[in-house]
């Protein structure tokens, strides 16, 4: 069925017996739309090719498709209507849909037309929102069919991913007990995700009893294979006595395996344990090490114990310092120079800070140089000078620092100090990418996500997940948006809803509202008003503004 949709004279015009109101778009001359109003398509048509707007672009798409003033033509209209659609014409993205959908001009496509009613919903445009609902719905089935068909032949990863439908209800009806035969089959095939997510199941009681013991064994088999989460899981059996004798000893064993795998709660529990000395030999230097490898990471409750520690200290005096720091102790320069800035020990001073950071940076200490670029770039204690910040990073960076390279590619990436030059910054991300900084693996994925080609997205898959898998939340929200809507990645929102569960416990605010929606409307995880209300009222507290809005509707 043709569905053309024509936002004019104020109202959407259907091909068919649907017809939906929708504001008159504002258009600077009207010359066109008058033309078109009274019927006069050869005028209207030379109007619009005048006017080269995004909305006259999509009322040429309009004319060609139906051969209104000129010969139908609907390989033109695409164009026109895709030239419009990426302008950001929201009727034209509306449209776009309904072609791919129903292969009106194009071939059928259900993941482009689900991509141009997503752009138009993202607008607010309440039929787009409707398109894409039914499009999903009507996807679900036929994916759940063939899932279940693949995983019925032995197939591992079908098993798992049925499974995990099972679990949250996606595709299927919710049931529990059908998760756990699919979580058992995947796992004795040796799969190490199913083993860890049945021995969940266990510890929750979710389709069978409630059973640490077997939970237990479960997750040892996982993290023998090296699955930081199962390894983070096991640690915390050990550290609480579930499922198997209270060993702290053991616990701080796999937290360190998890931590090195860079699990950034596994790295903030280590930090801890070695800190007070609990289950293990206290050790203040290696805690700080691990503190600041999650502080790395963005972890908020690692940063603020390894200030704790880096204040609580032991050592010479500030006047010991000084002293040290002007015969030429890096080390001294650079701690002078935190000390001044963060106030630790003196009273704070930032432009002092500076002085003692920039002799730091002087004589090669690359963290010195990034706080130095930081400072340059906020105007803290300084002119504010974006040039002299990438001036900075730029030595840091080319001496191997992961950090600075990260930030150097976001200054190239906007063009702050240096001139825009998108390359240089997927350079410099990539570099600070392959030594395993999960920012830099965040930053260089959207940038493949923005390309938007299919191969860009399995590419920003594959960045988002090893960040993710370190615990970074941004790249865990992200991930669970491929995996919403199977770009990179099969459409699986089930594990959506896993990546936006833990990126939102770490307080994402865009996971959290995601995830409350996700609740209240049961996509991924069994409807639940209660867990809806629960995670929006976390985003709204944070600000979210659709939060908010969506909580007054709700009351």
């Amino acid at each position: 069925m043709n569905r053309l949709s024509l936002a004019a004279l104020g109202t959407v015009l259907l091909y068919g017996s649907l017809f939906f109101m929708l504001e008159v778009p504002a258009w600077g001359d009207d010359t066109g739309q008058r033309a078109y109003e009274r019927g006069d398509y050869a005028a209207a048509f030379r109007s619009f090719e005048r006017d080269g707007s995004a909305e006259a672009q999509m009322m040429l798409g309009i004319m060609y498709f139906k051969g209104q003033g000129v010969k139908q033509d609907k390989k033109r209209a695409t164009e026109l209507l895709l030239r419009a659609a990426e302008r950001g014409n929201v009727t034209a993205q509306l449209n776009l849909g309904f072609m791919y959908e129903d292969g009106e001009g194009v071939n059928p496509d259900a993941k482009e037309a689900a991509r141009w009613y997503r752009r138009a919903a993202a607008q607010g445009d309440v039929d787009a929102q409707k398109g894409l609902r039914l499009l999903l719905e009507k996807n679900e089935a036929s994916v759940a069919k063939r899932v279940r068909s693949a995983a019925e032949k032995g197939d591992v990863e079908a098993q798992y991913n049925l499974a995990f439908m099972y679990e949250r209800g996606e595709g299927v009806f919710q049931d529990y007990e059908e998760a756990v035969i699919w979580y058992l089959r995947a796992s004795e095939q040796g799969s190490a995700k199913a083993q860890y997510n049945l021995g969940r199941m266990y510890a929750r009681g979710e389709g069978v009893r409630q059973d640490y013991k077997e939970a237990a064994k479960l997750y040892r088999k996982a993290a023998d294979k090296g699955d930081a989460i199962a390894q983070y899981g096991l640690a915390a059996m050990y550290e609480r006595g579930e499922g198997v004798g209270q060993d702290k000893a053991m616990a701080s064993q796999w937290f360190k395996r998890a931590a090195e795998l860079g699990h950034s709660a596994a790295q903030v529990r280590l930090g801890l344990m070695l800190s007070e000395g609990d289950g293990i030999e206290q050790n203040t230097t290696e805690a700080i090490k691990w503190f600041r490898k999650a502080a790395e990471q963005g972890d908020g409750e690692a940063y603020r114990n390894l200030r704790l520690l880096l204040d609580q200290r032991e050592g010479p005096t500030v006047r010991q310092y000084h002293r040290a720091a002007e015969e030429g102790d890096i080390s001294m320069q650079l701690k002078l120079g935190l000390m001044y800035l963060n106030g630790i020990d003196v009273e704070q001073d930032k432009r002092e800070s500076v002085k003692w950071l920039k002799m730091a940076a002087e004589q090669g200490s690359t963290a010195a140089q990034r706080d130095l670029a930081l400072m340059y770039y906020r105007g803290d204690g300084i002119t504010k000078d974006k040039t002299e910040a990438a001036r900075w990073l730029r030595r840091a960076a080319e001496a191997s620092d992961a950090t600075a390279q990260n930030n150097l590619g976001f200054l190239y990436e906007k063009g702050e100090g240096v001139e825009m030059d998108k390359g240089e910054a997927a350079r410099w991300y990539r570099l600070a990418a392959e030594q395993g900084l999960a920012i830099a693996q965040h930053n260089l994925g959207v940038m493949y996500f923005e390309d938007g080609s299919e191969q860009d997205y399995k590419s920003a898959f594959e960045l988002f997940f090893k960040a993710a898998k370190q615990g970074y939340a941004p790249a865990q929200n992200n991930l669970a948006g491929l995996y919403y809507y199977g770009k990179g990645v099969s459409e699986n929102k089930a594990e959506a809803a896993k990546w936006y569960r833990l990126a939102a416990d770490q307080g994402d605010v865009n996971a959290q509202f995601t995830l409350g929606n996700m609740y209240g409307q049961g996509k991924g995880v069994r409807q639940d008003h209660a867990e809806a209300v629960k995670w929006l009222r976390k985003a709204a507290a944070q600000g979210h503004v659709k939060a908010e809005q969506l909580l007054n509707k709700m009351d």
